[in-house]
């Protein structure tokens, strides 16, 4: 039976109320289904029922279980009145503790100690009620001797308690000796009284006797009977000390064998991290020729920024005529060699409101590089509105950039010659130096111990740097879009996809290559497609078999036809 819930103080919450008694749930048990109940209640509940009374679902004693130690705390911390609170106890103390406070409570009824008093009072008034009370032992009042011990004895015959006591003196008279009785004259009174006194200490030394060979016998058969029962507890002992030794033996043998499995274990899961490793890092690989093929098809396009938007517009004559008056070609021919041109938006136009760019794929490289080298010195203009040309760059090539933007920030402060290098990375020429950075570590080096140091001084200060710069760089090739990854745009609108100060560039010579050598973007495309079918099979065929043998295994074929797919593809891009 739970406790009644008018003893609480405050809220109780609902789950810690049993479902048969509805009181606050007293030494609880929990079903399956987690509904809570008071211990005797669905004790009595099982004896006639075989489902639980909340939702009917199966249940019997076996599947009880104590309450969760959650809702236990809960329980415990609920707040109540003492049950003695109608006598005048104010206490309110946790359920947890609330059975010691009654247990001492002065407002608890305990009964009488004396026996035969059927009066129960409170624990703060028991002393002045057995003070009183007339079921407490007391000596006889008319001088009897006799012990009262409750009301049935006060009406005892004192006369018949006297009898009873001389006849027992009689008894010891008889029972002594003769020259032991007490004579009648009073001359031999002292002699009497010295031989009776020798008598009782006879009499209690042979007593006293008797006691210690009594004595010592019933010690002797303690001891005896300590003795076997110690050796029977010895021998239990010993034997449950060799059952725990024979166990921990193969306990130990147990555990080697666990410790060696998870060795084996771990060699494995080693040997599946590296194997993991080398795919990561041939999926990085063929990321990077994926992005690189991407590049390489990217190479046939360019972006133009500015360029107002018509409903009606026709933007290949549009471009098509602006592009031929910077290169001094026919609108016909340009517009031949254009082969996709289309609108896209961009994060720079939504930024400054512009319109969206325009991006344009030729069929050559020839003509795109060629516009990239003319937007130098002539701007494309189309109703006057001169345009911004910007190169095609992978989205991940531009993210890779994002790192070194705090380079590229400075060298353009300092008016240091740079360009950026494929696939990520700059390529600086500083001090009559050139600095290959293809890596952050490299680019922040650079930027603390040769930048912001100073080293290697500069003769004559930034003007006559940059003089010696150019000195160097007319006595060699002039680079073209088609080598560089990004140089040579002078707008600021796109950090990323700019290449450091614009060189002054002569034109361009048309070197015409092999027909066998030249890739169309068509191809790239195709190519870039291949590569991806080829690394998602691979990759799903390399964990399957990895997962199958637990991470040791030897190189698969398919490992060695992708190792060979990737040298060609590289002689292929090296060729061209």
């Amino acid at each position: 039976m739970g406790y009644d819930m008018d003893r609480f103080v405050g809220h109780v919450n609902e789950g810690l109320i049993c479902c048969i008694c509805r009181g606050v749930l007293q030494d609880p048990l929990q079903a399956p289904c987690e509904h809570a109940f008071c211990t005797s209640c669905i004790y009595r509940w099982l004896l006639q029922h075989n489902s639980c009374p909340e939702d009917r679902q199966s249940l019997d004693l076996s599947v009880l279980r104590p309450l969760y130690r959650y809702m236990r705390n809960d329980l415990n911390q609920l707040q109540l009145h003492c049950t003695n609170k109608d006598r005048g106890c104010e206490i309110v103390c946790s359920l947890e503790s609330i059975d010691s406070h009654e247990c001492d409570c002065e407002y608890s009824q305990i009964p009488c100690p004396n026996n035969a008093c059927p009066v129960q009072v409170e624990r703060r008034n028991l002393y002045s009620h057995v003070a009183s009370c007339e079921f407490r032992a007391h000596e006889c009042p008319n001088g009897c001797g006799y012990i009262i011990l409750g009301p049935d004895d006060a009406q005892h015959n004192c006369v018949a308690e006297l009898r009873t006591e001389l006849e027992l003196l009689s008894t010891v008279k008889i029972a002594m000796p003769q020259k032991a009785q007490l004579p009648v004259d009073s001359q031999s009174q002292e002699a009497s009284l010295r031989e009776l006194k020798e008598f009782i200490k006879e009499a209690i030394n042979k007593q006293m006797d008797n006691l210690t060979v009594i004595m010592d016998g019933k010690l002797k058969q303690f001891t005896e009977d300590i003795n076997a029962m110690l050796t029977d507890v010895v021998e239990e002992k010993h034997n449950e000390i060799d059952d725990i030794i024979l166990a921990a033996s193969g306990l130990t043998k147990h555990l080697v064998q666990l410790e060696e499995r998870v060795e084996e274990i771990n060699d494995a899961n080693l040997n599946l991290e590296n194997k993991v490793g080398e795919m990561m890092t041939k999926t990085e690989e063929v990321d990077d020729e994926l992005v690189m093929l991407q590049y390489r098809s990217m190479e046939f396009a360019l972006r133009l920024r500015g360029l107002k938007e018509n409903s009606h517009e026709n933007l290949k004559d549009i471009c098509a005529n602006a592009i031929a008056e910077i290169i001094k070609e026919r609108s016909e021919d340009v517009a031949i060699q254009i082969d996709k041109i289309y609108r896209v938006n961009s994060w720079m136009a939504r930024q400054r409101q512009l319109p969206r760019d325009v991006v344009i794929y030729f069929t050559t490289r020839r003509i795109r590089n060629d516009i990239l080298q003319a937007s130098y010195k002539n701007k494309i203009q189309v109703d006057g509105q001169e345009l911004v040309v910007l190169k095609e760059i992978p989205p991940k090539m531009l993210r890779a950039r994002k790192d070194f933007g705090f380079l590229v920030n400075e060298l353009r402060n300092q008016q240091v010659q740079y360009r950026w290098d494929i696939p990520k990375g700059l390529i600086v020429t500083y001090g009559g130096q050139r600095h290959r950075l293809n890596t952050v570590w490299k680019a922040k080096d650079f930027y603390v111990n040769v930048l912001k140091a100073g080293y290697p001084p500069s003769p004559g200060g930034g003007r006559k740097k940059m003089e010696m710069i150019q000195q160097e760089k007319d006595g060699k090739q002039i680079q073209t879009y088609a080598e560089a990854a990004a140089g040579g745009i002078t707008t600021e609108e796109d950090l990323l996809q700019s290449g450091g100060p614009s060189p002054t560039l002569e034109p361009s010579k048309k070197i015409e290559e092999p027909r066998e050598q030249r890739m169309t973007r068509a191809t790239y495309k195709r190519q870039e497609q291949q590569l991806k079918v080829q690394q998602s099979q691979v990759s799903s065929q390399e964990f399957k078999k990895t997962e199958a043998v637990g991470g040791a295994r030897p190189k698969s074929k398919m490992e060695h036809e992708l190792q060979l797919w990737l040298s060609k593809l590289r002689g292929a891009k090296d060729g061209n």
